[in-house]
């Protein structure tokens, strides 16, 4: 569902500004990528929590953060793992009769200096360009596989450029390819060597509006179970049969990015640990959020409200927690609800 066009110059503004603003704050005030990120989560919605309507929508959004993310393996890597991301944005969007169009993007972040960047890990960049055959090696999701194939992942799995060097400009436009220079954030899609640079504010701006990322279907738990195990079946045969029985394994190829989305949010849904309190140091376990109840809405069966903590921007510095092989992931959720006609938040309580 495509919304930029309802929107009225004022509100365009308005949203863009906001965003720009908080990706600034989080910048400035986190001291690395980790902190930076985890300041995201925290910020964003917080922005936007006075931008209750965005045309004839209604805007809810929420954040999480989670130190380190599933890690991953496949054939050819010069590591024994490496973590799938740093940040997955959902986006929900339902309109008067209830209809929703689901969209995410996946970022792995990286601190930069300047123009054009080059990734510093090369297993990583193979994953985000090349999607190989995968496999998870820890936690509930161990020995589970993925084969993600289709023609605008990269679209939907980029990097997220941060550069502490360009905050506390005045607000631009960045995302004009003569600004792009001046953005503290940018996105870069993960080809060698990265190309069609964006600025973060205004791809995000088009992801909330529903004009970037990627379609993902969101699973029950059986829903889950039934799609994992049919692309189990699929990946396991050679593609000598897949070419020859098309309409058998086109599945696979499609489901695989709604299958690795549908990971996170369980594997974020899962984390407890106490390197996620507002203190470290605590013994208590718990995750941290802004508005984190309104995260993953549309799936009742997952829930974080049982594992809340209030939020903070401390960074956990302790590594050594085994509860950390689970994983989990940071995520920035948005909900959008046209309203006009309808009864209050009707279709956001079925979610």
């Amino acid at each position: 569902m495509n919304i930029l066009n309802e929107l009225d110059a004022l509100t365009s503004l308005q949203l863009e500004i906001m965003i720009y603003r908080a990706i600034e704050e989080a910048i400035i005030t986190g001291q690395n990528e980790p902190g930076i990120v985890a300041a995201l989560t925290k910020k964003i919605p917080e922005s936007l929590k006075s931008l209750t309507k965005i045309g004839k929508y209604t805007l809810i959004t929420g954040g999480i953060f989670v130190h380190q993310t599933p890690k991953v393996k496949f054939n050819g890597m010069q590591k024994t793992s490496i973590e799938i991301g740093d940040l997955l944005l959902l986006n929900t969007i339902i309109d008067q009769r209830g209809n929703r169009s689901r969209r995410a993007m996946l970022f792995q972040a990286k601190m930069v200096d300047a123009l054009p960047a080059t990734p510093d890990n090369g297993d990583q960049h193979d994953l985000y360009e090349k999607w190989p055959l995968y496999t998870y090696v820890h936690g509930a999701l161990q020995n589970q596989h993925r084969y993600i194939t289709a023609p605008d992942l990269h679209l939907a799995a980029k990097y997220l450029l941060l550069n502490k060097n360009n905050t506390g400009i005045p607000f631009k436009r960045h995302y004009l390819k003569q600004a792009l220079a001046n953005a503290s954030a940018l996105t870069a899609s993960p080809t060698r060597p990265l190309n069609h640079y964006q600025c973060f504010a205004e791809e995000l701006r088009q992801f909330i509006l529903g004009n970037a990322g990627k379609i993902f279907l969101a699973m029950d738990d059986q829903d889950y179970k039934n799609y994992s195990d049919l692309h189990n079946i699929g990946i396991s045969y050679p593609p000598s049969v897949k070419n020859v029985l098309p309409f058998l394994f086109g599945f696979y190829d499609w489901e695989g990015w709604s299958l690795m989305v549908n990971d996170l949010i369980r594997s974020t849904a899962r984390k407890a640990t106490r390197l996620m309190n507002v203190q470290p140091s605590s013994q208590a376990t718990g995750v941290r959020g802004v508005n984190v109840e309104n995260i993953m809405m549309f799936t009742s069966s997952i829930s974080l409200i049982s594992q809340l903590a209030p939020p903070s921007d401390q960074v956990p510095t302790d590594k050594n927690d085994p509860n950390e092989e689970d994983g989990g992931i940071s995520i920035i959720e948005f909900i959008l609800q046209e309203v006009e006609g309808t009864e209050n938040n009707k279709y956001l309580e079925e979610i």
